[in-house]
């Protein structure tokens, strides 16, 4: 009889280009249960992202020969202003944007992230829909 198992794994990216690497993904823990499985995969993203920018990611929908385009993020204006406006709407002050905006906003993140509550940093990171590194698969195995 065939199961199912739920395994954690780190997804490989290559850079420049932020494609998946060839080899996939490291496997860190395998879960007969989903929720645990997604429990543990939200634990390991979070700390993940704790410690990281999210200025310094790709979006989710970046990857080959777009990944260029997220470094030019800032050059979209009404992307830009929904941003600024969305952090004033969590109570947060928005980054000084003369000159080169994404480096503003990496000097605002690391400024102003140490004041931030755990659910403000992890709003502009899902605003954001930054790329992270683990991730569930379901496995099929044998009995």
């Amino acid at each position: 009889m065939s199961r199912v198992v739920y395994l954690v794994a780190e997804v490989l990216w290559h850079h420049p280009h932020f494609a998946r690497h060839p080899a996939g993904g490291v496997p860190l823990r395998m879960f007969r249960h989903r929720d645990a499985a997604e429990a543990c995969c939200l634990r390991l993203n979070r700390n993940f992202q704790a410690g990281r920018c999210p200025f310094d990611h790709p979006p989710r929908e970046v990857a080959g020969r777009d990944s260029a385009a997220w470094l030019r993020w800032d050059e979209d204006e009404p992307r830009l202003r929904v941003l600024i406006d969305y952090v004033q709407d969590l109570g947060l002050p928005a980054p000084a944007t003369d000159g080169p905006l994404r480096a503003a906003w990496i000097v605002w993140w690391r400024a102003t992230r140490p004041a931030m509550e755990p659910a403000q940093w992890q709003a502009i990171w899902t605003f954001l829909d930054r790329r992270l590194p683990f991730r569930v698969s379901e496995v099929p195995c044998q009995e």
